[in-house]
């Protein structure tokens, strides 16, 4: 894949997250999405799990923002489940982010 070719740098899935962000404040949700996936991508590469559940939780956001609530929060759930037994304070504090979003999805619903 990708990764293989570029090795897994943390700084391109940083990279690609923002450029996730960038898209969803465009309104650009499709393209949102796929950012984060190519990030999530790097960060399983690169064996990050606290990476990866944020990934999913700008997937997640980038749905929400196109107006898929159900998937957004089923990839927050995701990333929950990625993060069950958070191992260290990257995890644990990553798996903080991504149970305060869905407590606020619920909140606004």
């Amino acid at each position: 894949a990708l990764w293989e070719n570029v090795g897994a740098r943390p700084q391109a899935a940083d990279a690609l997250t923002l450029t996730s962000s960038l898209h969803r404040a465009l309104g650009e949700h499709g393209k949102a999405e796929s950012a984060a996936a190519l990030a999530r991508e790097a960060c399983q590469a690169a064996g990050d799990k606290a990476g990866e559940a944020r990934c999913l939780l700008e997937a997640a956001a980038a749905r929400l923002g196109g107006g898929e609530e159900a998937g957004a929060l089923s990839a927050a759930r995701e990333a929950q489940e990625l993060l069950r037994d958070p191992k260290g304070k990257d995890q644990r504090a990553a798996l903080e982010e991504v149970l305060h979003w869905m407590a606020g999805v619920h909140l606004r619903s």
